[in-house]
């Protein structure tokens, strides 16, 4: 996994954040101001109309980001998300992409599960946006970390099940011409992330080699490869990997 990220491509992760952001800022609502009313209004944001209870929220609390981040989880990723929260995933799909792929990174100390949840909302409600940030050319610093997040943590259930989610979409309900484009997506994350980086060897070399990695990690490794094995099988789309 250390080949994956070098100290100079970390550093420059961290730097294309901002660049991330001016870039998809042309991509928002007419004017910060609606934008700030949107968002006040989605998520109550208003303190005279919705006072804080108990603190809950206080900045000073230790579990202060923990609290905040399982808050928004709770809105973002509803299965019954309304027509807001569903522009809102719409509207930053990019950013949000971005910065769930950011708790992947060595020296994130992020939620894994709440950065995965975030990534299987958006497959629910905006698969072909979802896909074309993940494996768009310009978007490097996205699939870079992409990369690593998938050799490094497919064995964590949450985003392993998400990878697996991914690789076999398919909703009955989207258009014929948004499932080819989504089918084209899958086919260039398949040849130019998976193969291109050795996935399955990689993590078949993890698995076999439970006395570096651990009795642990290699088994979670093996369930992550069987569920894959299993589901890649019976989709016509995946059968290249």
């Amino acid at each position: 996994c250390e080949k994956l990220l070098s100290d100079t491509e970390v550093n420059e992760i961290y730097l294309s954040a901002n660049s991330i952001k001016l870039q998809h800022q042309s991509k928002q609502l007419s004017s910060d101001s609606d934008l700030s009313d949107d968002l006040e209004e989605l998520f109550e944001l208003n303190p005279e109309s919705n006072p804080p209870v108990m603190d809950y929220f206080d900045v000073h609390d230790k579990h202060y980001a923990e609290k905040l981040s399982h808050a928004l989880i709770k809105i973002l990723c509803d299965t019954n998300a309304s027509q807001d929260v569903q522009k809102f995933l719409l509207l930053n799909c990019v950013p949000i992409v971005f910065h769930a792929m950011l708790v992947f990174h060595p020296w994130s100390k992020g939620n894994v599960y709440h950065a995965s949840e975030l990534l299987n909302a958006l497959l629910c409600y905006w698969p072909l946006q979802l896909y074309e940030a993940l494996t768009a050319a310009e978007y490097v610093v996205i699939r870079r970390l992409f990369t690593h997040a998938i050799i490094s943590r497919a064995h964590q259930w949450k985003f392993g099940e998400f990878v697996n989610n991914l690789l076999c979409y398919h909703n009955g309900t989207v258009s014929v011409e948004i499932q080819q484009r989504i089918n084209e997506c899958r086919t260039a994350f398949i040849d130019e992330i998976l193969i291109a980086n050795e996935f399955l060897p990689i993590l078949l070399d993890i698995a076999m080699h439970p006395q570096i990695h651990g009795e642990i990690i290699a088994n979670k490794y093996c369930i992550f490869i069987t569920n894959l094995i299993k589901k890649c099988a019976i989709n016509p789309h995946t059968f290249a990997l």
